[in-house]
Protein backbone atom coordinates (compact mmCIF):
# COMPACT_ATOMS: atom_id res chain seq x y z
CA UNK A 1 0.00 0.00 0.00
CA UNK A 2 1.44 3.36 -1.02
CA UNK A 3 1.13 6.06 1.60
CA UNK A 4 0.58 9.61 0.43
CA UNK A 5 2.57 12.27 2.22
CA UNK A 6 1.98 15.98 2.11
CA UNK A 7 4.99 17.84 0.84
CA UNK A 8 6.02 20.84 2.94
CA UNK A 9 6.13 24.11 1.06
CA UNK A 10 8.29 26.98 2.21
CA UNK A 11 6.00 29.55 3.87
CA UNK A 12 8.00 32.48 2.54
CA UNK A 13 7.23 31.47 -1.05
CA UNK A 14 3.47 31.77 -0.52
CA UNK A 15 1.21 34.71 0.30
CA UNK A 16 -0.59 34.97 3.63
CA UNK A 17 -4.11 33.53 3.70
CA UNK A 18 -6.92 35.96 2.96
CA UNK A 19 -9.27 36.96 5.77
CA UNK A 20 -11.85 34.46 4.43
CA UNK A 21 -9.23 31.69 4.32
CA UNK A 22 -8.11 32.56 7.85
CA UNK A 23 -11.73 32.40 9.06
CA UNK A 24 -12.21 29.03 7.31
CA UNK A 25 -9.00 27.68 8.87
CA UNK A 26 -10.13 28.82 12.34
CA UNK A 27 -13.57 27.27 11.83
CA UNK A 28 -12.18 23.93 10.66
CA UNK A 29 -9.68 23.83 13.53
CA UNK A 30 -12.49 24.24 16.07
CA UNK A 31 -14.54 21.50 14.37
CA UNK A 32 -11.61 19.07 14.35
CA UNK A 33 -10.66 19.89 17.94
CA UNK A 34 -14.28 19.29 19.01
CA UNK A 35 -14.56 15.81 17.51
CA UNK A 36 -14.53 12.83 19.81
CA UNK A 37 -11.69 10.40 19.51
CA UNK A 38 -12.56 7.44 17.31
CA UNK A 39 -12.22 3.80 18.29
CA UNK A 40 -8.68 2.48 17.93
CA UNK A 41 -7.56 -1.08 18.61
CA UNK A 42 -4.38 -3.00 19.19
CA UNK A 43 -3.98 -5.79 16.63
CA UNK A 44 -2.55 -9.01 18.07
CA UNK A 45 -1.38 -12.04 16.14
CA UNK A 46 -0.93 -12.55 12.43
CA UNK A 47 -2.38 -14.43 9.49
CA UNK A 48 -5.72 -16.02 10.34
CA UNK A 49 -5.15 -15.70 14.09
CA UNK A 50 -5.69 -11.97 14.55
CA UNK A 51 -7.47 -10.49 17.53
CA UNK A 52 -8.28 -6.95 18.58
CA UNK A 53 -7.64 -5.45 22.01
CA UNK A 54 -7.98 -2.12 23.74
CA UNK A 55 -5.15 0.40 23.77
CA UNK A 56 -5.92 1.24 27.41
CA UNK A 57 -6.97 -0.53 30.61
CA UNK A 58 -10.66 0.49 30.61
CA UNK A 59 -12.15 -2.63 29.02
CA UNK A 60 -15.75 -1.58 29.64
CA UNK A 61 -15.13 1.83 28.08
CA UNK A 62 -13.44 0.23 25.07
CA UNK A 63 -16.34 -2.20 24.65
CA UNK A 64 -18.87 0.65 24.77
CA UNK A 65 -16.80 2.65 22.33
CA UNK A 66 -16.81 -0.30 19.90
CA UNK A 67 -20.60 -0.60 20.21
CA UNK A 68 -20.96 3.11 19.50
CA UNK A 69 -18.59 2.95 16.52
CA UNK A 70 -20.81 0.37 14.84
CA UNK A 71 -24.06 1.98 16.02
CA UNK A 72 -25.31 -1.07 17.86
CA UNK A 73 -25.90 -2.58 21.28
CA UNK A 74 -24.82 -6.05 20.11
CA UNK A 75 -21.33 -7.27 20.89
CA UNK A 76 -21.91 -10.17 18.50
CA UNK A 77 -22.58 -7.71 15.68
CA UNK A 78 -19.35 -5.84 16.47
CA UNK A 79 -17.35 -9.09 16.35
CA UNK A 80 -18.87 -10.11 13.02
CA UNK A 81 -18.43 -6.60 11.56
CA UNK A 82 -14.77 -6.49 12.63
CA UNK A 83 -14.18 -9.94 11.12
CA UNK A 84 -15.84 -8.95 7.85
CA UNK A 85 -13.89 -5.69 7.75
CA UNK A 86 -10.66 -7.60 8.23
CA UNK A 87 -11.53 -10.08 5.47
CA UNK A 88 -12.43 -7.27 3.08
CA UNK A 89 -9.13 -5.54 3.82
CA UNK A 90 -7.11 -8.73 3.50
CA UNK A 91 -7.90 -9.50 -0.13
CA UNK A 92 -7.16 -12.79 -1.81
CA UNK A 93 -3.82 -14.28 -0.90
CA UNK A 94 -2.62 -11.13 0.86
CA UNK A 95 -1.37 -10.74 4.41
CA UNK A 96 -3.69 -9.43 7.09
CA UNK A 97 -3.66 -5.66 7.48
CA UNK A 98 -1.63 -4.16 10.29
CA UNK A 99 -2.73 -2.03 13.20
CA UNK A 100 -2.41 1.25 11.27
CA UNK A 101 -4.61 0.00 8.43
CA UNK A 102 -7.21 -1.46 10.80
CA UNK A 103 -7.46 1.77 12.78
CA UNK A 104 -7.69 3.82 9.58
CA UNK A 105 -10.62 1.65 8.47
CA UNK A 106 -12.31 2.06 11.86
CA UNK A 107 -11.90 5.84 11.61
CA UNK A 108 -13.64 5.76 8.25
Amino acid sequence: MTKAKRQPIADEALPDPTSRETAAITYVKSRIDGRRRRLAVKVNGEGNAISFASLHNNATGHYRQSLDTFGTTSGDFVNVALSQMLEAMRGRGKAAPGQTEVNAALAL
